[in-house]
């Protein structure tokens, strides 16, 4: 189960706003995302928003550490610079 919100699950994916397309094709392949939201899906925002949905309806989801998917990338965005 995820320990964020919805809103926070949101608020952490709209970092990809100051990421270039590259560097979030390289975010999703690491994180297995990848068939997510390619380029094709649009601007940033909308592969921000497919990624948020593809996560909100798979909330168990888990990392290949084993951890909760939802919480290593809310986390992973928050540190981000």
């Amino acid at each position: 189960m995820p320990n964020f919100s919805r809103t926070t699950i949101l608020a952490a994916l709209d970092t990809f706003e100051n990421l270039s397309h590259s560097a979030i094709d390289r975010y999703l392949l690491e994180n297995c995302l990848e068939d997510v939201a390619p380029i094709s899906v649009g601007n940033k925002q909308k592969r921000a928003t497919a990624v948020a949905a593809y996560l909100l309806g798979d909330p168990e989801r888990q990392d290949d550490d084993g951890q909760n998917l939802i919480n290593t990338i809310v986390e992973e965005r928050v540190r981000a610079p």
